[in-house]
This record gives structure tokens, C-alpha cells and sequence, in this order.
């Protein structure tokens, strides 16, 4: 049986306010300046415990600095560091031909992303870069704006001279990297990143494999060696590939055994020899970067640009 309790009277003097302060002696609390509240304000925030939780905030290396295990992690770290150092190159290089860019831009984007993230970056696992996707898109906008004929690898026009009316590959690319960061920047201040949940697993991968399909398509006039040109706009893939047949009597069969060559021995080895590798040595076969090695060789020893007409990048400036 609950027991609900019978009523309660309270029973107290009413005060008012002026009558409250005279009765318990109230002492008013002196109002601080603004510099003093500016001061206080500074103080807690500029503490040496808010900086230091402020620098782990915005650069992590000084955070997972101090518990990374020496031991453990540098060896693998050191191997791994090299094998990827060892496929960004030829990587590059051949995003330099999706994004119309002569080679050397290729060496400064395998090197400046990675130091960057090594102060911002909050992911070990992650991989920075350019992708085949983002080079094509930035060939597509370095397409439109500057004349297809100052747009070969062995060509510095486009780097350093602007034609009349057109713009200097840096300058294209520069303004549209500038652009793309606010564009991200405001994306984040908006928290517009929780967007991707309404992203199917479907359509991601249909979109990926569109586009690897378009990169595939882009490249059959450098494989073949027939010089496709390039197309904007709709239908890029069916332009592209019927304007390959209609210039397929200019295929040179010595760029087509140089690209079938490479294509092959890659596929080889990824399909058969790297396994194995993995299993016993933990690293995969640097076979980018020894097919880019011995066809260099190969290039320079026999001389396939002067004796078969082989297009080849040419010589790398040191500098922009």
C-alpha cells in the first residue's frame, strides 16, 4: 500500500528584494572592466595546455610523434616509403598525359602533396596524390583554355609563355587548384561531407568504372601511336573512338609494341609474380618502375625516337 503523505504548509516571511539584501547584508559583486575580462579570457585560452592541444589540433605529427613506435613501425615504414616512392614516379608520369601537362609537373605533384601530409595529415593509411580522375578533369579545363599545338611533353611554350589570348599551363592549373580548395574549404565549413551517405555503393562504382573506361578510351591514340585528338563535351568516349578508326591507316606498329610490351609484362607480373612476393617478403615488385627504367634505356640506347619515330617525353627541365 502506498503512502501518498498528508499536506505541507510552508510557513516563512515574504521579502522583497531591497528587504532580502538588508536582512543577509548583500555585498555587490564589482563589475569587471573589459580589458580585465579580455585579460581572463586570454589567460584561460593561452594557456600552455590550450596551445598544445591547439598544434595537435591543426598539425596530428605532434601528436602520433610522440607515441610512435620506433621498433615496431620504421622498418616497415622505411620499405614501404620506398616502394611507394618507387611507383609514384612512373604514376605521375602518366597522369601528366590525362591532365595535358609536360612531365616535370608530374615529379613536384609525387612530392609536395606528401610533404604537406606529413604535418596535416591524420591517417597513416591514406593515399595522397593525384588520381586518373582528377588528372582528366584538369586536362579537360587545360584543354579548353590553351591550343592544342603548345601542349606537347617536349614543348615549353605552355609552361612559360602565354600566346596571345590563351593562358601558360601554371597559370590554368594554379587557378583551378585555388579555386577547387575554397571550393572544398566551404564544403567543410558547411559540413557538407555527411552528403555521402545518400552516395549508393552502386552508383560509385558505375561512376568508376565510366571513368576508367573513359581514360582507357582517352589513351588508344597514344598507344596506337595515331594521335587521336582530343574531345569535350558529350559522347567524348564514341568521338573518340570513331575518330580512332578514321585515323587508323596512321597507326605505327612500333608505338604499338612498345605499348603492348609494357602493358603486358605489368600484367604478368601483378597477376602471377607479385603474389607469391607479397606472401614471402611482405612488398610487391617495383615493376612500374623497372619497365619505365628499361625502356628509358632502351629509348636512349637505340635511339627509337630518331630510328622508328616513337614519341618520347624528351629531356625534363630541373625547374618551372
Amino acid at each position: 500500500m502506498t503512502d501518498t503523505g498528508g499536506p505541507t504548509r510552508v510557513s516563512r516571511p515574504s521579502y522583497t528584494q531591497s528587504g532580502f539584501n538588508d536582512m543577509y547584508v548583500h555585498v555587490p559583486k564589482a563589475r569587471s572592466g573589459s580589458v580585465d575580462v579580455l585579460r581572463k579570457y586570454g589567460r584561460s585560452q593561452c594557456s600552455a595546455k590550450k596551445i598544445k592541444a591547439g598544434m595537435t589540433t591543426l598539425f596530428p605529427v605532434f601528436g602520433w610523434l610522440r607515441t610512435y613506435k620506433v621498433k615496431d613501425y620504421l622498418l616497415a615504414d622505411i620499405v614501404t616509403g620506398f616502394t611507394v616512392a618507387m611507383f609514384q614516379v612512373p604514376q605521375s608520369l602518366g597522369y601528366t598525359l590525362l591532365a595535358a601537362v609536360p612531365p616535370v609537373f608530374a615529379l613536384y605533384n609525387a612530392m609536395f602533396p606528401m610533404m604537406i601530409y606529413i604535418l596535416l595529415g591524420t591517417v597513416r593509411q591514406a593515399s595522397v596524390g593525384a588520381d586518373a580522375i582528377m588528372s582528366m578533369m584538369t586536362g579537360g579545363v587545360v584543354r579548353n583554355l590553351i591550343p592544342e599545338e603548345h601542349l606537347g611533353h617536349h614543348s615549353m611554350v605552355a609552361i612559360h609563355n602565354a600566346t596571345e589570348g590563351h593562358y601558360t599551363v601554371p597559370q590554368v592549373t594554379s587557378a583551378l587548384c585555388f579555386t577547387i580548395g575554397l571550393i572544398q574549404l566551404a564544403f567543410g565549413l558547411l559540413n557538407l561531407g555527411t552528403l555521402n551517405v545518400f552516395l549508393s555503393e552502386q552508383m560509385v562504382n558505375g561512376f568508376a568504372t565510366g571513368v576508367a573506361v573513359q581514360v582507357v578510351v582517352s589513351q588508344v591514340g597514344a598507344i596506337f601511336g595515331n594521335h587521336v585528338p582530343h574531345f569535350s563535351g558529350m559522347f567524348i568516349i564514341y568521338k573518340t573512338i570513331y575518330s580512332f578508326f578514321e585515323h587508323i591507316h596512321d597507326v605505327q606498329w612500333q608505338t604499338t609494341v612498345v605499348a603492348f610490351v609494357a602493358i603486358i609484362s605489368i600484367l604478368l607480373v601483378k597477376l602471377f609474380l607479385d603474389p607469391p612476393v607479397i606472401r614471402r617478403l611482405g612488398i610487391p615488385l617495383p615493376v612500374e618502375l623497372t619497365v619505365v627504367v628499361l625502356f628509358t634505356v632502351a629509348s636512349h640506347y637505340l635511339d627509337l625516337h630518331g630510328n622508328y619515330g616513337i614519341d618520347v617525353v624528351g629531356e625534363i627541365p630541373e625547374k618551372l
